[in-house]
């Protein structure tokens, strides 16, 4: 749990802009996987011991990702027209993000770049799209 709260704390302090903080969080969950392969070798050699700790960490990282995001993520159409709550957002990225743990893809960044891409996280900031 350390390990992902560590990475996107370090990441928001690093690139602190809210015009960037969606895709600087979520990049470095993304970058977890890549750097710490360990992470996916866990979750592959062992599924009921990584599925029951993803279950275990998943409502305090939810905390941790509204706490960085709920401000960017206040002025999305999501949040203004859709109806949904900051928290609601984050549970949701989250839960991508980690079907990409459980169900390996070739290549983690194109979760992150599939993620950034969703309609519903559009506002007047173009950082927000794939660039």
């Amino acid at each position: 749990e350390r390990l992902f709260e560590e990475a996107v704390v370090a990441a928001v302090e690093e690139r602190p802009g809210l015009d960037v903080r969606v895709r600087v969080v979520v990049e470095a969950m993304t970058d977890v996987g890549r750097t710490h392969p360990e992470v996916l070798q866990v979750l592959a050699l062992e599924p009921g011991f990584g599925v029951d700790f993803l279950q275990q960490i998943f409502p305090d990282f939810v905390a941790v990702l509204e706490e960085l995001l709920a401000p960017a993520l206040a002025t999305t159409r999501a949040t203004r027209s859709m109806g949904l709550t900051t928290g609601q957002i984050c549970e949701l990225i989250l839960r991508i993000m980690m079907s990409a743990y459980v169900l390996p893809t070739r290549d983690l960044a194109d979760v992150s770049r599939a993620i950034l891409a969703l309609p519903c996280l559009a506002e007047a900031t173009p950082d927000l799209y794939l660039v």
